[in-house]
């Protein structure tokens, strides 16, 4: 019974993806693909993301942490608590004045030391072209798996979000 249920999928397989172009258009690439994991790794390794630094006063930050505290002590953010706080932020030796709030609604945006952030550039200074962004861990957004989704959108033509992974300071941390 074994023999037969092998020699079956076999058959099937080669039927179905060998002979289609599915097994030439999907499987040949993703195994190709696996071979470089490794490879890809350590290219990852040597990246040079985008650096940007935020300075936040330390009263300005005391209040956001006491908010983050909160927050973290009820289960949620409340939009009604809401401060934003004046910083800088500094990319490629250029300052800009920001206001800096906490981001989301719930609070696995403020757990570990990456917390997530809503920023708001003043005057008519742009970071990448936006005046209004997010910064938040990977992990609050699935790492890689959302940048792919947008990928998808934008080459399908579809609205999507500039998205992007940059290296962030908060006060020198």
């Amino acid at each position: 019974i074994i023999a037969v249920f092998i020699f079956t999928f076999g058959a099937l397989t080669y039927r179905y993806l060998v002979r289609s172009r599915t097994f030439d258009d999907i499987i040949k690439p993703a195994l190709k693909a696996g071979f470089r994991l490794p490879l890809n790794y350590f290219y990852g390794l040597f990246s040079n993301p985008e650096k940007i630094s935020i300075d936040i006063g330390f009263l300005n930050y005391q209040k956001i942490v006491q908010l983050r505290n909160d927050a973290l002590g009820k289960g949620l953010i409340d939009d009604s608590e809401q401060v934003e706080a004046p910083a800088t932020l500094t990319h490629n030796n250029k300052k800009m004045d920001i206001k800096i709030r906490l981001k989301g609604d719930r609070t696995d945006h403020l757990l570990g030391e990456k917390w997530s952030f809503r920023i708001k550039v003043e005057g008519e200074d742009s970071f990448m072209g936006m005046t209004r962004f997010s910064i938040h861990a990977p992990a609050r957004r699935e790492y890689i798996f959302e940048w792919l989704f947008h990928q998808f959108l934008k080459k399908e033509g579809l609205p999507s979000l500039d998205y992007d992974f940059i290296e962030v300071a908060l006060n020198g941390k």
